[in-house]
């Protein structure tokens, strides 16, 4: 079928184009990209939905006989956004998976009770599910900010709670990496901006005060994936370097043990999601605060 075909690139690919896309494609996620007069992953999903819709519906019940097996050959792409559709995953698990190798093949069995698919590893080749990781930051309890980071949180959460906006005071030197609130009078403001500002400086406080690893093998997670902790020892590699899955799994042996009572929370996002948001899909709610941890500045 046409439906299930080879993701469309664009008409040409130039010099450079590959690079460039590449950069961009890690901006706005591989699902949602899309190169010049190409398909994006999503764009390949709509299609490949229509093809399960139409397969399940109408083709394999209007088959005199009655088989056992549908054996679909595609490409790699099209082969995960078609577990993407059965297993109803989120862009995010999808965004951990990746091709398999040629020639591989995974098989998925019906389990006729929960009316749903499994994976079979038994019958894939190799055995085993299809090969995820995941960028991760985890937030050690003590670990500090900067303190150029953890005043400017004070300053802003102070404004905030006073109903107040800054501007410098007239006369002031610009560039000074000191956050003094007598430098500054209140002004009417933009709130939304305003927000966002006090979000930034969260999220920056959190990447100050955490290290980059990436997880290994996903989808073997137990479920809700993105609220593991201890589960993801011995799965985890320092950095955020993709390399071949033997290798990273001999570097994840190597690796040392985290020191789970030193951490305060698992950043499955980074920079592509809001603090607020990440507190919301962590289920604590937009109101929580995590403090910075540092030496208040000497004021003499």
């Amino acid at each position: 079928s046409s439906q299930i075909r080879e993701q469309e690139f664009g008409n040409f690919q130039s010099v450079g184009l590959q690079e460039a896309a590449r950069a961009e494609q890690d901006v706005v996620g591989r699902f949602y990209y899309r190169r010049p007069n190409a398909e994006s992953s999503a764009d390949v999903f709509d299609r490949v939905g229509a093809f399960c819709s139409e397969l399940v519906d109408d083709l394999l019940p209007s088959q005199e006989e009655e088989f056992d097996t549908c054996l679909i050959v595609t490409h790699g792409l099209t082969m995960r956004l078609i577990l993407m559709k059965l297993f109803q995953w989120s862009v995010e698990t999808f965004e951990t998976v990746w091709n398999v190798d040629n020639c591989h093949h995974i098989a998925l069995e019906k389990d006729i009770d929960k009316m749903t698919y499994r994976f079979c590893r038994e019958m894939s080749f190799p055995q085993v599910l299809p090969w995820s990781t995941r960028k991760i930051w985890i937030v050690f309890k003590s670990r500090q900010a900067s303190e150029h980071t953890a005043e400017r949180l004070r300053l802003l959460r102070s404004l905030r709670d006073s109903g107040g906006c800054l501007a410098p005071k007239p006369g002031l030197t610009h560039g000074s990496s000191r956050f003094d609130e007598e430098r500054f009078v209140s002004l009417p403001g933009n709130w939304n901006e305003f927000d966002r500002l006090v979000d930034d400086v969260e999220n920056q406080s959190l990447a100050e005060r955490a290290d980059k690893y990436t997880v290994l093998d996903y989808l073997g997670l137990p479920q809700p994936r993105a609220s593991q902790t201890v589960s993801l020892s011995g799965k985890l590699i320092p950095g955020h370097a993709v390399r071949g899955r033997e290798e990273m799994w001999e570097t994840a042996k190597s690796t040392a043990p985290i020191d789970w009572d030193d951490v305060e929370l698992v950043d499955w996002w980074g920079p592509h999601l809001s603090f607020k948001g990440k507190m919301l899909r962590m289920q604590a709610g937009p109101h929580r605060r995590f403090e910075c941890h540092f030496a208040p500045p000497h004021r003499g």
